[in-house]
């Protein structure tokens, strides 16, 4: 059920990726500018969101492989760790996608991910910083916004 596989997005969320840093970075220059309160309520309508974005980008793939190429210590940032890796589709081509970890404790978590060259931080970035512009830096609204769009999205799978 839609259910299910919502509270197991939601917890991959949570282990395996460092959403409150991806949250931050998507913001960017409008953290800064955020309250305490709105940053709160942002980066917890941001984890709810990312949860449900990789439902429905993962929610079509049945029978791809995902095959690991190689990792290297990320030249720029020596604490990040990238790892290159091929999705293989049923019937389609591969794409080639990499992963941006940091350690966290005794494990690694996800901190941005490229698809086909497509930053998920660049991605939200450009979205929300638009988004911000047009409402003249209105986090409050643009949380708002978000909480409709998870809404719908919800409904659309329920």
């Amino acid at each position: 059920s839609w259910s299910s596989r919502r509270s197991v997005a939601k917890k991959i969320v949570r282990s395996r990726f460092d959403a409150a840093l991806i949250g931050r970075l998507s913001l960017g220059p409008y953290w800064k500018k955020a309250t305490t309160d709105e940053r709160k309520r942002y980066l917890k309508t941001f984890e709810v969101a990312l949860a449900e974005y990789f439902l429905e980008v993962f929610s079509g793939y049945a029978g791809e492989k995902l095959q690991v190429v190689r990792s290297s210590q990320d030249s720029r940032n020596p604490k990040y760790f990238i790892v290159h890796s091929l999705l293989r589709q049923a019937n389609g081509p591969k794409a080639k996608v990499d992963w941006k970890l940091r350690k966290a404790g005794s494990r690694f978590v996800a901190v941005d991910i490229k698809i086909k060259g497509l930053s998920l931080i660049h991605s939200y970035k450009r979205y929300y910083t638009r988004y911000l512009k047009r409402h003249n830096g209105d986090i409050d609204k643009l949380i708002k916004w978000m909480e409709a769009e998870i809404a719908k999205g919800k409904a659309k799978r329920s």
